[in-house]
Formats: structure tokens, C-alpha cells, sequence
């Protein structure tokens, strides 16, 4: 027999499983990833848009008031004021915040206005003088409901005018020079009086004695006080303000000088018998004293207003006017021998249903949590057309709602930079117009088909949706319907969202659509709040939208039908990642058919602890040892530094199923969560009874050793046994489910996985870390074992083994040799020589593996004749991931390359070092914060891993000062433990601070004579001077970026400049040296950051209140001139000095921006332009951003970016073997790649 040895090597590292997290990058098509998700927001700018979340219109200036003609104060402090347009009072809170509405157009109804000017308020009462109806109406100003009406005496249309109410008494003032009076309780008529001055009386007013009654008169420009009896109004007019002669009066000739009447439209008392009146032809609010001399004027044409009309001063003695084009109203202090100061202008503002969408869609687009890496476009539709009526109608007081010079339009492009675009244009959009939504679909399909698609093509875990926010019932439902049904359901599909804002519940077009749409169910909001939780949880569905990446797995079983099992994910930002392990019938057709189970769903259903979670290791060899019952060796094993029970009594909990961690932030650490991890690259493997093939051709073939050692009877034995499901979970177990009932029957934590679980516990609140788990797949084999068939699951652990080496520490590796069959086969150490010219290693910066940093050139290798293995000893000299990659012959082995964890060796506190303005000075009652970055005994930064408490901070005052303080705490972001601590007090206060860790202090501690301020310094010292901000450290070409500066004084307080200082940040190009400047410095907003996609947090603490801090924006696009060397100057010196430990110069590395098809290129390679069928052909990409810089591939986001390889010409109908790359799975190095 001719022996057929195949030689395969496995690497097996001999050192410890890492204690930090293998952090898990978000998956492909989420969004945050490199196949973006595309969101096309799609707002209803119809005319209903411009109403309240009631329904009610809104007029000119966005207020609820229109031409207000009467303003009346009670004495509850409400405002009410009267709209001509509306025959509505509308009530407004002393604040101008809009309350009710009362009354409206209703001839001859009671609680109804037909037509009139004036109406006053006694009690709980409104007296409406309605000159049409003819009538005096009484109204409960609570409810609006009629309490009674009474007749006028007079009884033509539109003469009566004016009204004032007192105890017992209503004066009605008519255009034809007559004052009636009317009983208030009964509203019966008792007398009337006249004169010959009061032509066309447009106000009436009784002071608070009831002694006097003012009436102002508009035909001669006259104020008249008259003395008042009980009802009888004497004779004689005492001329307000200077006395005209009645000659004048008589024949219409005025004095436009203070102090004196044109067109007087409203008089009133003040508590002290001052009267004032408001002229609208001079534009003016004057003051005279309870003698009629002229005090005090306000206003002018156009300042504030342009038609003053109601005139009422409460019983606060504030002055209030009714500005009528405006729709506004005034109020005015009015201080004992003061001058008259506008004090609010009370407009009644509610903000309508598309300015409050467009606030919940800027605040969608500026969270970082749910815009980063997402392409958004915005789109505002209404009318299928543009310009429906004249752009000025927009405008129109009256009916501007109901035009729309915009129509339907795409305002933003779905790109990366979209959601950017969106928050900075979003307000142009304007409301008016009907509401048809068949043409922003139709624009909507074409944006998503034409040459500037978003789409990636052949990316197919690629999410795309459109979000349909409106109020109203679209026209053309149907053909609306089809359009999105064919979109749901083309390749790819774009599936649509639909949200109804302030509908009051379903309506039949919403739920169609999201029906057609592929979303099912539509999503509905009454207020700010729901919507803005409704747009959130769509993005969040789409951006973590359910995703495979592993192959479906089919079992056929003889005695029922045949079945399909799919696993999926749903993604989270910062919680675990969903599992779900559903099966369903598989249809003749090889189609999927009904679901029959999902066992994540069962898994939620089952009690955490009726689950059997084992391990090994514990002394406890049942199925369910992972318990809080063996808490004392689990604590040890889960966690690599002392801990507490507690902590790790929460930890087991939280693996067996409890939310522990609150990752849904409703208080609650003792209910159940999802249990199920995502299973993201381990393939489903389903064992039932055993099935290996007994045929054979000869006695090398697998069939001949099984039907030699009685393998058939081994399968007659287990003929029977059930069938179940094994797959690896990130959550770091190994899963068995039963195939029939869906039900899970254990899972197994290796002990590899032990010290990493505890990783997933973070430090933000409501959060947790996702990990690797077990992330390779099984594989099941019936093996014979001493004399004996067993069935034997092996399954690797991917991404999820993670074998560290520590820097300038000696690491080892062991190779064995195996044959076909998986048996070792001890070598003679012939393959010692092909081992070393066949290793290479490189460190790369990233768990990605695509910056190379150093290649490792000296490995010892060496072979043990007495085990027969090889082992290969290297010393890592940097940190990052280890790439050992190894072939025999030209052929590489298994599981080449192999990746190990290179970290930083244990922190060394005389390497450690701290910064920040918590060490230089600060204000007291002002939070402070200092950074101390870990590093060990060769300078390298320690990322995390060890304990905090090992750290001690004490902050050293005096007694009469105290102390809050927090910390220190690992912040992931910055890399740094982060301590912050505020001084109160009354008065200057010194400090010094003492930095510890276990129990030695770091570099430069403790840092001595910390001044804290009582007050705010002017005078700044560039030494002292803090930057801060992205701009420091790392950027994306074409990006833009931003540095802050706080300013310190010499004693490290605060320094707020009474003028602000000449800011200049200076970038020196890293080639040519040439330097550029920017000197557009602007106090920081943290608000203004947002708004341009930069995150505030990002600059450390920053006092916005108490000011000194400002910043500036930049970009830069060619990675030629990197890295960049940055200085900030303040009046023309350098910030920064070693002798504060403060920085004075910042290394800016600059990375490229995203692939761009435009600048990228591709070249064959080895071809002499004949290339033979069945050859392999090289063709190498040249991936470039759109500003030609070449793909390093640096960026912190581990980004991954998708490629496709058409063919063309004669060879196109022939099959290619593309063997690189698979679209939307995480891939390595792409410097350049190629493809065969």
C-alpha cells in the first residue's frame, strides 16, 4: 500500500487568552460602518404644516393673534387680546405663551362674534360689544360659554364702538357722538348722553375712583375727561394733553407735537389717575398726569409698531398696546416719574407642526448617536409643482399657508456629509400648498436610481429607506401605495418609513404605505417628544436593521419535511449585539416558507435562571454551574484584578440573561433582557444521528476505515438520536438548541473566553461593551477513540481568540505537524529551514490589521526532537495586533496568518503623566478636570485593563474650602483616566494635588500651588493657555475639524478678556514647511459645534457660561503635506511651556477620506497583454480619496469599503473567479489588493 501523507500546521500560541476586549467594530450596512445606510428624510411642507399641534392657524409672525384690535389684562395677570380678522380672543399668559381661544365669526350667537372692536372684562366675565349684532354679549372668560346678551340702543350697523365696564355700570361710546348707559347686572338700558366733540369715539375708559371718564375721540383728534356720577357723565371736555382751540378742533387742524392727539384709538387709567392714550396716526403711546399735562411718549412709525390700537393698562400698573400689522402685543413698565420702557412683546407664539419637526429632524441629525456614518438626504414635498402663487403670497398675512413657492424639491443629496447639509438648511423650508406625495415618491425613486445614486452597488447588506413625516391625507393614495410597494421590493430595496405628526391617531393612507412600504406598521406622534422618539427608533431599525452574515444551514429529515435554519443580528451601538436563530420550512422551490420558531424569542421567554450555562474549571460538573452559587471561583476566573462580589455577582447575572446593567436605562437591573448574542461569522452546524458514508473505492477512502472498525453499528445505535443545533454566540458561548422544539438545552462558556467577559462591562452608564465570543464555527466529526466511534464538536474561536503578547517581553509560539486525519505526526525537524524562510511578522496599529507599523525581522526558531513541535520565540517591540503569517514550500499553512494582541506592559507610575486645567488653575465653583495617561516602563500607553482604584487622587486645601470630586475613571474615548474635582468657597483658594499609583507617585506629582479664583482673571498668560479640541491629534482629508483654547492668567485662573484677544492657530505643513493660518476664532458654542457635526465633548471640559474659551474650524485635504505640526498664538505668542507641563506644539496626523471611483485606478499585473483562459490574472486597485490621496487605511473607525470587478468585452459571458473580496465582510490589508 502506497502511503499519501499530507502535512498540515497549526499554530498554538502557549501564552494566556488576552484580558481586554477584541473590540468588535459595528457591522457593514449599519450605517457606522463602511456600507452606510441611506436615509432620505421626506418633511410635508403643505399648508396644514403651519398650524399648532391643535389644528389652529397661525398668522403672520407665527402668532395665534391676527389684526388685534382690544387688549385687555385681568386680574388673574392673562392677557386677552381681541382679532379683527378672527372674531377670536385669544388668551395669553403673562409670559405671551398662548393659553385658549374664546369666541369666533357666529352672527347672531351669543359666545359668537359677528362684528366688532372693543370688549372689556369685570369678574369672570368678557362684556363683547358686537356692532353688527347689536348687542352687548356676555361670556365666562374660562370656558367662552354664554352667560348672557343684552340689546344696544344703538341700533345701526357698526356704531357702536367702544366700551368700559365698571361695577354697576357699561358705557357703550358710538361714532355718532353719543355715550350710552346700560345696567351691568341686568344689561338694561338707563340712559344716554352726547356731545357735539365726540365724533366717532373709539375708546372708553373710568378710572379707578369711578369718577372720571375719558373717551378718545378719532374724527378731531381729541381726548376728553369728563367728570362721572354714579351713570351721569358731566358736560364739560378737560382736553388730555395740550388744549386745542375749538376752532381747530372744528375744522380738523392738528399739532403733531408731543402732547398732543391726531388719531386717538385708545385711552386708560393707571392706578395713580395717569392716562394714557395711543395715537395711530402719530404712531405714539403717551403719558399725562391725572391733571391731563403731558408726561412721557413711546414710539414711533415703525418703532414698534405701525397701527397701535387697543390701548389697557392692568391692575399692575404695566401699560399694554395691541399693535395691529404686527399681531403682536406690548407691554410697557411704567415706573412713578420714569420714562415708559417696552418691557415684552407678548405675541402668543406656539410653535406650528413644521417648526417643530424641523427642530426634532435637527436634533436627529446633529446626535452623533444617530447620524455617524449614515448618508442622509432631505427632501420637502407638498404640491407637485413650484411656485403656486407668487413668492410674496408666502408671506401674506392672511393666506400664506396656502401657497408654496417651492413645491417638491430634493434639498439635500443623500451623501456622508448629508446630515451636515440638512441641520444648516432645514429652516428655508416653508409651509403651504396641498399635500401630494405622489410626486416626491416619483423624485424620491429617481434619486436613489440615477448617476449620483447613493446605492453601493452589489452591496446588498446595504439598508435604504425613505422617512415620510406628515399631518395630512395625500391625494392619489394608490398610484403613491404602487410606487412604494415597487421600491420595497426591486433589488436593492429601498423600504419606506411613515411618520403621522399630530394626526390624532391612524389613519388609513399611513398604515397602506407602510404596509406597500415593507415597514408594516406606520409610527405616530402627538408632540415634540414622540416625534423625535419615533424618528430615533426608525433610524435606529434601519441602522441596526437584521443582518446575516453567515450561510443558511438545511436538514433533511425522512420522517417529516424539509427545513431551513438562518441566523441574524440586530446591531447596537452601545449594548450587546441581538441574536436570533430562527427556522423555517423550506419550500419546493428552495425558497424559505412559514417560520416555525425563532429561538432568541423562546430564549426571552425562558427564565434566566431555568437556563443551563456551564463551564469548566468550577469543581461542578453539571449542565449548570455558571451560578451565582459558585460566585468565589467565577469571580476569580471572569475577572483579572480583584473585584468586588457585587460586581461580579452582576456579571453572572447579566450572562445568564438579566439586564444588570440597565442597557435600557429604565431603572430596572433585575428584569430580563435579550439573551441571545449575535451570531455574526459562526456557522449554524445541526447533529442528528449519525450519517457518515461506508462506500469506498479502496482503502485509502474514509468508507474503508469506517466499515473496518464497526461503524455501522454505531450508527444503528444512535439511529435515534434527536437532532440539535450548535452554533457560537458572541456573547462567548457555545449554544445548543433543540432542533424540533427551538428551545436552548445549554451553552458552554470556554475557559479561553473566561477573563474577557468581563469587557463587556463598561463605565457609561445604560451601556455595556460588545465583544467577540465565540465567533468562528464547528465543526462535528465521528472520530474512533480508543476503540470506540464518538461524535466530537471542535469549534475555534475567530475573532473571538484574541492571544496577547506583551511589548519587549519574550513571546513563543509552538507548531505540530498533523496528517490528513488530524493526527500529530512527530517530525524529524527536516522542515526546520523552510519554517524560517517562510515566517514573516508585522505589528499593526489597528485589530483591523491595515497599518502596518514594524515588521519583526529576528525570530529564533528552533525544533524539540523530544516532542516533535517547532517553537518560534520573537520579542514585539510596539503595540498593536501581531501578524504571523507562515508557508511551507510556497504553500500556507492552516490558520496563517494568526493574529496576536501586542499590550503595553503594566503601568508604571514614573512614566505616567497628567494635564489638563486641573493642574494649572481654575475658578471656584467651577468644574475642573485633570487627565492621567497610563503608560508602562517603555513608554507605551496601557489602553485599559487595569484597575482605577489603583490610581488615588487627593486634592489638598484648607479648611475653609470644600472639595467635590470624582473619579479617577477610564474614559475609552480619550484613552485617559479621567479625575475631576470643583473647590467651593468664598474667597481665593491654593491647592495642590497629589497623583498616586498603588501607593508611588506619577511624573511631576504632586503638582503644587493650583490657584482657584474667586473671580474671573482679565489678564491672560500664553503659558497657562489650554488647547484642546480634534484638531490636536488626528483628522480625515476634506473633514472638517476644529482646536479650542482656554485662556489661564498667571496664577492659572480662568482669564476672561474685557476685549477679546488676537487668536491665531498656525499649521506647518510637514514636507515644505510652509505655515498657514487661521485666525476666525469664535467664543465656543457648544451648540454652533454640533450644528456643524463636531462633538462638543471632544475639547474636555469647557465653561461655556463663564467664557475665555474659544475655537476654530479648519480642513485640510492633502495627506502630501502630513503630518502637520499645529501652534496656537495669542497676541503673536506661543501657548504652552514644559515648565507647566503644557504643550506648545501638537503633531496632527491627517488620514484619507473614503474611496472615491473618480481618482481611484486599477492596473493588470504579470501579463504581457495575452492573457490565456484559466490563467490567474493579478489586477491590482489603486483605492484614492477624492482628493488623490492614497488609502492607508489608518481611521480609529477600522474602516472597511466595498468593491466590485465587472467584466467586459468578448470574455464577459465567461465565468470569473473573483477570489478576493465578498462584499459587505471585513477584510484586511488593501495596500494595494488584488484579485485573480
Amino acid at each position: 500500500m502506497k502511503n499519501i501523507i499530507k502535512i498540515l500546521f497549526f499554530i498554538i500560541c502557549i501564552t494566556s487568552i488576552s484580558k481586554f476586549a477584541f473590540s468588535k467594530s459595528p457591522p457593514p450596512g449599519t450605517g457606522t460602518a463602511d456600507v452606510p445606510a441611506n436615509i432620505l428624510i421626506m418633511l410635508d411642507n403643505s399648508g396644514s404644516m403651519a398650524w399648532d399641534m391643535e389644528g389652529r392657524e397661525r398668522y403672520a409672525n407665527n402668532t395665534y393673534v391676527n389684526r388685534p384690535m382690544d387688549v385687555v389684562r385681568d386680574d388673574n395677570g392673562d392677557i386677552y387680546v381681541y382679532g379683527l380678522n378672527t372674531r377670536k380672543i385669544t388668551v395669553l399668559g403673562s409670559d405671551g405663551s398662548f393659553k385658549r381661544e374664546l369666541m369666533g365669526y357666529g352672527p347672531g350667537r351669543c359666545n359668537m362674534a359677528y362684528y366688532g372692536f372693543k370688549f372689556d372684562i369685570y369678574g369672570n366675565n368678557i362684556y363683547y360689544l358686537d356692532s353688527y349684532d347689536r348687542q352687548i354679549k356676555v361670556i365666562n372668560k374660562n370656558t367662552g360659554n354664554c352667560v348672557k346678551t343684552g340689546n344696544t340702543w344703538e341700533r345701526r350697523y357698526g356704531y357702536n364702538q367702544a366700551i368700559t365696564v365698571n361695577e354697576n355700570y357699561i358705557f357703550v361710546g358710538t361714532y355718532s357722538n353719543v355715550v350710552d348707559v346700560f345696567n351691568r347686572s341686568s344689561l338694561r338700558y338707563i340712559r344716554s348722553f352726547s356731545n357735539s366733540l365726540w365724533s366717532n369715539i373709539w375708546d372708553i375708559a373710568v378710572n379707578e375712583s369711578n369718577n372720571k371718564i375719558a373717551l378718545a375721540i378719532s374724527n378731531y383728534g381729541l381726548v376728553c375727561e369728563h367728570s362721572l356720577s354714579g351713570s351721569s357723565i358731566g358736560s364739560t371736555c378737560s382736553q388730555v394733553g395740550y388744549d386745542r382751540s375749538t376752532r381747530d378742533i372744528y375744522s380738523q387742524r392738528y399739532n403733531y407735537s408731543n402732547g398732543y392727539h391726531y388719531r386717538p384709538v385708545g385711552v386708560d387709567y393707571d392706578t395713580n389717575g395717569n392716562i394714557f392714550t395711543v395715537d395711530r396716526g402719530l404712531y405714539k403711546l403717551q403719558k399725562f398726569d391725572s391733571n391731563g399735562n403731558f408726561l412721557k411718549v413711546y414710539g414711533s412709525y415703525n418703532n414698534p409698531w405701525t397701527l397701535p390700537y387697543g390701548l389697557n393698562v392692568g391692575d399692575n400698573d404695566k401699560v399694554y398696546v395691541a399693535g395691529w400689522l404686527q399681531n403682536r402685543v406690548y407691554e410697557f413698565n411704567n415706573p412713578v416719574g420714569g420714562d415708559l420702557s417696552l418691557s415684552n412683546t407678548l405675541v402668543g407664539t406656539s410653535p406650528s407642526r413644521l417648526d417643530i419637526a424641523k427642530k426634532v429632524i435637527k436634533r436627529i441629525v446633529s446626535n452623533s448617536e444617530l447620524s455617524d456614518g449614515a448618508n442622509f438626504g432631505l427632501m420637502e414635498w407638498g404640491h407637485p409643482y413650484r411656485r403656486i402663487g407668487s413668492y410674496s403670497r408666502m408671506n401674506d398675512p392672511y393666506q400664506g399657508w396656502r401657497y408654496n413657492w417651492y413645491g417638491t424639491r430634493m434639498l439635500v443629496r443623500i451623501t456622508p456629509n448629508g446630515a451636515r447639509q440638512i441641520y444648516n438648511v432645514i429652516d428655508n423650508v416653508k409651509a403651504g400648498g396641498g399635500t401630494y406625495l405622489l410626486n416626491g415618491m416619483n423624485l424620491a425613486r429617481q434619486e436613489f436610481a440615477g448617476s449620483n445614486s447613493p446605492i453601493i452597488k452589489g452591496a446588498d447588506c446595504q439598508q435604504n429607506y425613505l422617512i415620510v413625516i406628515s399631518d395630512g391625507d395625500w391625494a392619489q393614495a394608490s398610484s403613491v401605495n404602487s410606487i412604494a410597494q415597487q421600491m420595497a421590493r426591486q433589488d436593492p430595496s429601498i423600504k419606506t418609513f411613515v411618520v403621522g405628526f399630530a394626526t390624532g391617531g391612524n389613519k388609513p393612507n399611513y398604515s397602506n404605505l407602510a404596509s406597500a412600504g415593507g415597514t408594516v406598521t406606520p409610527l405616530f406622534a402627538e408632540n415634540e417628544d414622540q416625534l423625535f422618539a419615533k424618528l430615533t427608533e426608525a433610524i435606529k431599525q434601519i441602522t441596526g436593521s437584521t443582518l446575516t452574515f453567515t450561510a443558511p444551514a438545511i436538514s433533511t429529515d425522512a420522517r417529516s419535511n424539509d427545513y431551513i435554519y438562518q441566523s441574524t443580528f440586530t446591531y447596537s451601538k452601545n449594548n450587546q449585539w441581538k441574536g436570533f436563530l430562527k427556522k423555517y420550512n423550506l419550500n419546493s422551490n428552495g425558497s424559505f416558507g412559514n417560520m416555525i420558531w425563532d429561538a432568541g424569542t423562546l430564549l426571552n421567554n425562558k427564565s434566566s435562571s431555568s437556563r443551563n450555562i456551564w463551564t469548566v474549571g468550577t469543581g461542578n460538573v453539571n449542565l449548570n454551574n455558571v451560578t451565582t452559587s459558585n460566585l468565589a471561583i467565577l469571580k476569580n476566573k471572569f475577572f483579572s484584578t480583584s473585584t468586588t462580589d457585587s460586581e461580579a455577582t452582576k456579571l453572572i447575572n447579566f450572562i445568564r440573561g438579566l439586564d444588570s446593567y440597565d442597557e435600557d436605562g429604565d431603572g430596572k437591573t433585575s428584569e430580563s433582557r435579550h439573551k441571545l448574542g449575535d451570531i455574526y461569522h459562526s456557522n449554524l452546524n445541526i447533529v442528528g444521528k449519525p450519517n457518515g458514508s461506508l462506500q469506498y473505492a479502496n482503502e485509502y477512502q474514509t468508507g474503508f476505515y469506517r466499515s473496518q472498525n464497526g461503524y455501522s453499528n454505531f450508527m444503528s445505535q444512535y439511529s435515534g438520536r434527536r437532532e440539535i443545533i450548535y452554533v457560537g454566540a458572541n456573547d462567548g458561548m457555545l449554544h445548543a438548541f433543540d432542533a424540533i422544539t427551538g428551545n436552548e438545552l445549554w451553552a458552554f462558556i470556554p475557559p479561553s473566553l473566561h477573563s474577557k467577559l468581563s469587557t463587556m462591562i463598561s463605565t457609561k452608564a445604560n451601556s455595556t461593551n460588545s465583544i467577540y465570543g465565540i465567533d468562528g464555527s464547528s465543526s462535528v466529526k465521528d472520530i474512533y477513540i480508543d476503540g470506540k466511534w464518538k461524535t466530537v464538536l471542535i469549534s475555534g474561536l475567530g475573532a473571538g481568540i484574541t492571544v496577547t503578547a506583551q511589548v519587549n517581553t519574550r513571546a513563543t509560539l509552538e507548531l505540530e505537524a498533523r496528517d490528513v486525519y488530524g493526527n500529530f505526526k512527530k517530525d524529524s525537524g527536516n522542515l526546520l529551514n523552510d519554517i524560517i524562510d517562510g515566517i514573516s511578522q508585522t505589528v499593526y496599529s489597528d485589530a483591523a490589521l491595515l497599518t502596518e507599523e514594524v515588521s519583526i525581522q529576528e525570530h529564533d526558531v528552533t525544533f524539540d526532537s523530544t516532542t516533535g513541535k517547532y517553537k518560534i520565540e520573537y520579542t514585539p517591540s510596539s503595540t498593536g495586533y501581531l501578524e504571523t503569517a507562515l508557508n511551507i514550500r510556497g504553500v500556507e499553512v492552516a490558520n496563517s496568518p494568526f493574529v496576536q494582541e501586542v499590550v503595553a506592559g503594566s503601568i508604571d507610575a514614573s512614566y505616567t503623566t497628567a494635564s489638563g486645567p486641573g493642574i494649572v488653575g481654575g475658578s471656584l465653583g467651577v468644574q475642573t478636570y485633570i487627565a492621567i495617561v497610563p503608560r508602562d516602563s517603555s513608554d507605551f500607553l496601557v489602553t485599559a485593563g487595569e484597575s482605577s482604584s489603583k490610581f488615588k487622587v487627593t486634592v489638598h486645601t484648607t479648611a475653609d474650602f470644600t472639595t467635590v470630586q470624582s473619579g479617577p475613571t477610564w474614559d475609552e474615548s480619550a484613552q485617559v483616566y479621567r479625575f475631576e474635582y470643583m473647590i467651593e468657597g468664598s474667597s481665593d483658594a491654593t491647592v495642590t494635588v497629589d497623583i498616586t499609583y498603588d501607593d508611588t507617585p506619577i511624573a511631576g506629582s504632586p503638582f503644587s500651588n493650583i490657584p482657584i479664583s474667586s473671580t474671573v482673571s482679565t489678564e491672560v498668560d500664553v503659558k497657562r493657555c489650554v488647547i484642546s479640541g480634534p484638531g490636536i491629534t488626528y483628522g480625515v482629508a476634506g473633514e472638517l475639524t476644529a482646536v479650542a483654547i482656554t485662556l489661564y492668567d498667571t496664577n492659572g485662573k480662568l482669564a476672561v478678556p474685557s476685549e477679546a484677544p488676537d487668536l491665531e492657530l498656525t499649521i506647518e505643513n510637514g514636507n515644505n514647511g510652509n505655515f498657514v493660518e487661521y485666525t476666525d476664532f469664535k467664543p465656543f458654542d457648544s451648540s454652533v459645534l454640533s450644528g456643524l457635526g463636531l462633538d462638543p465633548s471632544a475639547f474636555g471640559y469647557v465653561n461655556e457660561d463663564a467664557g475665555g474659551t474659544y475655537f476654530v474650524t479648519f480642513t485640510k485635504t492633502s495627506m502630501a503635506e502630513a503630518p502637520f505640526k499645529l501652534k496656537v498664538k495669542v497676541d503673536g505668542y506661543a501657548t504652552g511651556s514644559v515648565e507647566y507641563n503644557n504643550p506648545s506644539e501638537f503633531t496632527y496626523e491627517l488620514v484619507s477620506g473614503m474611496t472615491s471611483s473618480s481618482t481611484s485606478y486599477v492596473q493588470l499585473g504579470n501579463t504581457d497583454g495575452n492573457i490565456v483562459a484559466g490563467d490567474s490574472v493579478p489586477v491590482y486597485i489603486y483605492p484614492r480619496d477624492a482628493y488623490y490621496n492614497g488609502q492607508d487605511y489608518k481611521d480609529s473607525t477600522n474602516r472597511e469599503e466595498t468593491f466590485s470587478i465587472v467584466l467586459t468585452g468578448d470574455c464577459a459571458p465567461h465565468e470569473a473567479d473573483l477570489k478576493a473580496l465578498k462584499l459587505c465582510v471585513p477584510k484586511r490589508n488593501f495596500r494595494p489588493f488584488f484579485i485573480s
